[in-house]
C-alpha cells in the first residue's frame, strides 16, 4: 500500500498525511478547512485534495502584502481573490483569522460537523494560536489537523496548542522536523489504515528533529 502521495504541493507532505489518513473517504466526499492558505497552488496544503480528490472546503488567509508568494500582489486583496478564483474551486474567506466568527461562517457555509482536515498555517506562530482558541472545536471535530507550531523558532506556542487539542480528544501523532504538529481523532479514523501509516513515519520523517508522538 502506497502511503505518500505522487501528487503534492507541501513542505511536509501534510496533503498526503490527511489523504492517506482518509483514504477510505470517497472520491468527492471530503471536506477540509484551511486556515492560512496563502497562495492557491505553491505550498498549499488543500490543493491537491481539491483537484486530485475531488475536496469540497473553505480556506481563509488575510490577503495582505505579506501573504506568502502573493508579495507581488501588494496587498491588493481584490487581486488575491481574483488568483485565488482563478486556479480554485473552492472558496477563499479574506480576513484577520483571529477575528473571525468561525462558528457562525462554517454554519452559514453549510460545513460538515465532521470534517476530514483542518490545516493551520499563519504568521507568526502567535497568530496562529490566537486563531486556535476561535475553532468550535465543540461543535465541529476533525479526522486529521495539521498545526503548525514553528517550535525551531521557539516553543512557546507549542505547549498551549497541545492542551486545546488534548482538551478536545485529539491525539498527537508526530511533530515533524521543528514545524508542524500532526494529530488525528481516533474515533473517527480507520485504525488499521494509521497503524500503518505509523510504521512509515521513521523511513519518511526519521531524519532531523521529528518525533514520532503516538507510538
Amino acid at each position: 500500500m502506497k502511503y505518500m502521495s505522487y501528487f503534492n504541493m507541501t513542505q511536509l507532505n501534510q496533503d498526503a498525511f490527511a489523504e492517506n489518513i482518509c483514504r477510505n473517504v470517497e472520491h468527492g466526499n471530503g471536506y477540509f478547512i484551511d486556515i492560512g492558505a496563502a497562495h492557491p497552488i505553491i505550498i498549499n496544503n488543500t490543493y491537491m485534495l481539491e483537484k486530485k480528490r475531488g475536496w469540497n472546503g473553505l480556506s481563509f488567509d488575510i490577503g495582505d502584502k505579506h501573504t506568502h508568494k502573493c508579495e507581488d500582489l501588494g496587498g491588493d486583496i481584490d487581486a488575491y481573490k481574483e488568483r485565488w478564483e482563478s486556479c480554485r474551486d473552492t472558496k477563499i474567506i479574506i480576513g484577520d483569522a483571529t477575528k473571525l466568527d468561525y462558528r457562525k461562517i462554517f454554519k452559514e457555509n453549510n460545513v460538515p460537523k465532521v470534517i476530514e482536515y483542518l490545516s493551520m498555517d499563519l504568521e507568526p506562530k502567535e497568530v496562529t494560536l490566537e486563531a486556535l482558541k476561535l475553532i468550535p472545536f465543540d461543535e465541529y471535530q476533525f479526522k486529521v489537523i495539521t498545526y503548525e507550531t514553528d517550535e525551531k523558532r521557539g516553543d512557546n506556542c507549542v505547549a498551549p496548542s497541545r492542551e486545546i487539542f488534548e482538551k478536545y480528544g485529539y491525539t498527537l501523532y508526530a511533530s515533524v522536523r521543528g514545524q508542524d504538529d500532526f494529530w488525528v481523532k481516533k474515533d473517527l479514523i480507520d485504525c488499521e489504515i494509521y497503524e500503518r501509516i505509523k510504521q512509515g513515519f521513521l523511513r519518511k520523517y526519521g531524519q532531523g528533529n521529528s518525533i514520532l508522538h503516538d507510538k
